[in-house]
This record gives C-alpha cells, sequence and structure tokens, in this order.
C-alpha cells in the first residue's frame, strides 16, 4: 500500500472523506466536514512527521501527493474532492522577505472568492494584516471603483483555526521570524465567486477573475469555440445566458457574436437588462455602436 493510500485510512481523515461523499453539493455540510479535520487532534502533526521520515527513508522518490503549484507557499496537496482542496503549506521566511524586497514594499492583497479554513502548526512569530473589501458575490461592481480597507494587524497564533471569508476578508503576512506552517481548506461550494485583487498602497481594484475551476473552463472553452468558429455550438454556448455568475453571461453573449450575428444581436439585447449594472451597460453599449455602425455614410 502506497504511502498516500495509508495515509487515507487514518481515522481522521477517513471520517474526512467518508463526511465528504455525503456531503457533495451542500456547501454547509461541507465546511462541517472540513471544520471536523483540521479540529480533529494530531493528525496534521502526524502527518508532518510521517511525511518526513518517508522522505528520509526513501529520498529519491515521488512526492506521495501533488505539489502545490506557484505562489508563495508550497507544500503538498492532501485532498482535492468535492468538498474541498486540503492542502499542507509552509510560508518560508527567506521567501516572504524576498517577496516584499522584490516589491519595494508594495503589493497586493488577494480575496479568493471562497471560504478558506486555516489549522496552524506553526505559527512562525507571524503578524497577519487584514484587509476587507465589498462583497465579491453577484453584484459586485467593478465599474463603481470599489476599495479595500485595512482593519489591523494581529498576531498569528500556533494551534490556531481560522476561517476566512474569501469574498470580504483577505490577509497578508506581514512579518515572520521563521517558516510558518499549516493546512489550508478551501471549501467548494460549486459556486465560487470571484477572486479579486487591490493595490496594497492604492487600495483600488487591480483586477477580478475566476475563482473556480468549472468557470474558468467554461470560459476558456467559449474563447476556443468562437476562435474555431464552431457555429454549431450555439444552443450550447446559450445557456450560459441564464447562468447566475455575471461574468459568464457576460463571455457567453461576446462568444455568440463571433459564432452568430443574429443569436450574438439576441443575446446582447437580453443582457441589455440583466440585474448586474455593468453586464447591462456593457451590452447598451454594444448596441448603440452597433446602431451607429449600421447608419449609411453620407
Amino acid at each position: 500500500m502506497s504511502f498516500a493510500a495509508e495515509w487515507r485510512t487514518w481515522a481522521p481523515v477517513a471520517a474526512y472523506l467518508r463526511a465528504s461523499r455525503a456531503a457533495a453539493g451542500d456547501a454547509a455540510a461541507a465546511e462541517q466536514a472540513v471544520r471536523a479535520l483540521l479540529a480533529a487532534d494530531g493528525w496534521a502533526e502526524r502527518t508532518v512527521a510521517a511525511l518526513a521520515a518517508e522522505a528520509r527513508r526513501r529520498p529519491d522518490a515521488p512526492l506521495p501527493f501533488p505539489a502545490i503549484a506557484g505562489g508563495l507557499a508550497q507544500g503538498l496537496v492532501l485532498i482535492d474532492d468535492a468538498c474541498a482542496t486540503i492542502s499542507l503549506a509552509t510560508i518560508a521566511v527567506d521567501r516572504l522577505a524576498a517577496r516584499k524586497q522584490a516589491g519595494g514594499g508594495r503589493g497586493s492583497i488577494g480575496f479568493e472568492g471562497a471560504t478558506i479554513l486555516y489549522r496552524v502548526l506553526d505559527a512562525g512569530g507571524a503578524t497577519l494584516g487584514w484587509w476587507d473589501a465589498p462583497a465579491i458575490d453577484a453584484g459586485f461592481d467593478a465599474g463603481a471603483g470599489p476599495r479595500c480597507t485595512y482593519r489591523g494587524a494581529a498576531p498569528l497564533q500556533t494551534s490556531a483555526l481560522l476561517r476566512v471569508d474569501g469574498r470580504r476578508e483577505g490577509f497578508i503576512v506581514e512579518s515572520a521570524s521563521r517558516d510558518i506552517l499549516w493546512v489550508q481548506a478551501l471549501v467548494k461550494t460549486g459556486r465560487e465567486g470571484l477572486r479579486a485583487e487591490y493595490d496594497a498602497t492604492t487600495h483600488a481594484l487591480v483586477g477580478a477573475a475566476a475563482g473556480e475551476a468549472e468557470a474558468s473552463l467554461a470560459q476558456m472553452l467559449m474563447r476556443l469555440l468562437a476562435e474555431t468558429g464552431r457555429a454549431d455550438a450555439v444552443p450550447t454556448v446559450a445557456r450560459w445566458l441564464e447562468d447566475p455568475r455575471f461574468f459568464l453571461r457576460w463571455a457567453a453573449a461576446r462568444t455568440l457574436v463571433a459564432l452568430d450575428p443574429a443569436a450574438g444581436r439576441a443575446a446582447v439585447t437580453q443582457l441589455a437588462d440583466d440585474p448586474h449594472r455593468d453586464v447591462a451597460a456593457a451590452a447598451r453599449a454594444a448596441l448603440a455602436r452597433a446602431a451607429r455602425e449600421a447608419q449609411p455614410c453620407r
């Protein structure tokens, strides 16, 4: 039996996996299952010790879990299922210092658009700076010039269990005296919001992007369909016009314009009355521009 397979038989992990299967599609139950695992005594520390022992025993063996891709944190993805992505992660103090030095003291504040739980194994003497921002939800309006606000700093505590509502709050590591180690769990609801990034100096919105894999894949698929001229996909794309995520509705309209002018005009006309202000404004502007271009030259 592989290390990862044996690890999944540990009582707290096995209990989570059972609860996760039962909770799929229920956001509250998913968070409860994740919280129960993170709060269970000893399993996270035992995981760290077992991974260290496995590395000493088989130094040339492949990693037993996938590595975390990119970002400041490094570590392993322990579980990635329908309820959550649960990772063992460390933030090295030298990487943190290099990031701050490279940014010249400036940087950005990220809001993940989803609920994330943290079980702190070693606080590293760190201080977290907490920030608030307008909620990233179906009514999020980038055109309104949203800004984040600094809530204040607080020391990170070893053994703490933190819950971060990434739709409206985020943090940065302001300082640390040694490496930070925690288990982090991004709770999946199937409708995670946008990820937003704000400038740490001006507090202004820098940009926003889909915060869930399914939405990102939908956007990628629509771009591919438009680039390849797949007019036969019009009925499929049109279904996204009814999606609760405003950015997918607008992406669908843009794709339909590229695939079929008549279907595209109907889609843009529909979105001119969209409940999201940015989408409605963009649709009305597009219709007005099309009307001007249709007028004969004099």
